[in-house]
């Protein structure tokens, strides 16, 4: 255990700023109300909690009549509309999307743990984190995966509201044939695509990746901030501490064949 102690204080200290947040998220906790989400768009968004239509009235969000957080609110400036959602408890949550000219997605997953995807659904780990601070960098390099099941389906890669890729099961169909590239992975069991993005004349980016309108995750892009999400650092040290713990049960298993 002090070797685990150690590791997460090392990680900790490496950490890097707390950058201001928006888009979409991971929110790590199990128990208790969420941290305050933030989203951009330029018209007031459609809310799913879970699926359900969410709605802001008097800073409350309700769904189905039923109140599910605050304070929540949008806020329109000269520009955009400001989306701010507080939900009163994370318990029994799964996902939490906003659609408007863009997609936001923010997934629960408490200590990083994801429910199986389903059939073509999106695999949320290659791409963690999907909020990414590039200030001072001018390219991103983001991998999107799900799971291969239906052959025939329609699979998109969308910047904001711009279609660069499509395809009907791994055939191309849209956007330019040397970087709308998908491979298979996992002996045919899993579809992943690899993109590096560039930087244009906007402050901050949406990077989406949805399967047959149904199943999607985003990736939010700020090229004015540093720092890192706060998935990057816990989900990378859940996958330490498993790499470690898996080292001294091997470790025990050796010494105990060599006796």
């Amino acid at each position: 255990m002090l070797r685990v102690s150690l590791l997460l204080s090392v990680i900790h200290a490496i950490s890097g700023q707390n950058p201001t947040r928006w888009g979409s998220s991971v929110v790590l906790t199990a128990i208790g109300p969420s941290p305050l989400l933030r989203y951009e768009s330029r018209m007031i968004p459609i809310i799913y909690l879970d699926g359900e239509i969410m709605e802001i009235e008097d800073g409350i969000c309700y769904v189905s009549n039923k109140e599910v957080g605050k304070p929540c609110s949008f806020n329109e400036t000269s520009r955009d509309v400001i989306t701010e959602i507080q939900l009163s408890s994370v318990a029994g949550h799964r996902t939490l999307f906003l659609q408007s000219e863009r997609w936001h997605t923010t997934f629960f997953a408490p200590r990083c743990i994801f429910p199986n995807p389903g059939p073509d659904g999106v695999i949320l780990k290659p791409t963690l984190p999907l909020a990414r601070f590039m200030k001072n960098s001018k390219q991103v390099t983001i991998t999107f995966a799900a799971s291969f099941d239906q052959k025939d389906n329609l699979r998109f890669i969308i910047r904001d509201d711009i279609l660069l890729c499509s395809w009907i099961g791994l055939t191309h169909v849209n956007g330019d044939p040397e970087f709308c590239q998908l491979k298979l992975w996992n002996n045919g069991q899993e579809v992943r695509f690899v993109g590096t993005f560039h930087k244009d004349t906007q402050e901050r980016n949406s990077y989406e990746w949805q399967i047959q309108g149904k199943s999607r995750v985003v990736v939010s892009v700020d090229w004015t901030q540093t720092g890192k999400a706060p998935e990057d650092e816990t989900c990378s040290t859940t996958q330490l501490i498993f790499q470690f713990l898996n080292y001294i049960v091997k470790k025990v298993r050796d010494a105990k064949e060599l006796h």
